[in-house]
């Protein structure tokens, strides 16, 4: 009911993709015996992963609205060293998306499932200054929303307003059993 298209995604990417064009700098698991370049590491988030199938889908018509969800990775303590989650995330790129039209996605996802939940304010330097939100339920982060920084936008040759949220699924299901 919220004329959203999934969409499936590789768990293997690059660094740019990953940090140079979401000016981030998420931690990056390279692997030892990468093929090539263009999958040299694992995903540390879904969003560069959206922005990829937005890039891919220039020629197409808008609104371009988009939810995909699966595994990301972080160094951590477990016995290969890598820490495995299942994030989702949902992105709107349209000439009239703004902070209002991801967040009534939010809420209806989240009501659907009984929850309440805040935003708080939060420093992200792929989204705009002010327009980026930590998604908090009973005091725990959750996930992040927010309007993507034009460079990034331009960084993945795109030229309309990209709105999205991504949510670590674990800690939504343990929110939602509370």
């Amino acid at each position: 009911g919220l004329n959203l298209i999934e969409v499936e995604t590789y768990n293997l990417t690059n660094a740019d993709i990953q940090n140079t064009k979401m000016l981030s700098k998420h931690e990056i698991i390279e692997l030892k015996n990468a093929v090539n370049t263009e999958y040299n590491c694992l995903r540390s988030w879904l969003i560069p992963s959206l922005m990829e199938v937005f890039n891919h889908n220039l020629s197409r018509e808008y609104p371009q609205n988009i939810f995909g969800h699966g595994r990301v990775f972080k160094k951590g303590n477990s016995e290969t060293g890598i820490i495995e989650n299942d994030n989702i995330s949902v992105g709107l790129c349209n000439e009239k998306a703004d902070f209002t039209s991801i967040k009534q996605v939010l809420d209806y996802l989240l009501r659907m499932l009984d929850l309440k939940y805040e935003i708080a304010p939060s420093d992200n330097s792929s989204f705009i200054p002010g327009r980026v939100g930590q998604i908090i339920i009973n005091k725990k982060q959750i996930g992040f929303i927010g309007e993507l920084h034009p460079q990034v936008i331009s960084n993945f040759n795109i030229e309309l307003p990209i709105l999205l949220f991504e949510i670590d699924l674990k800690e939504l299901f343990d929110a939602s059993r509370k």
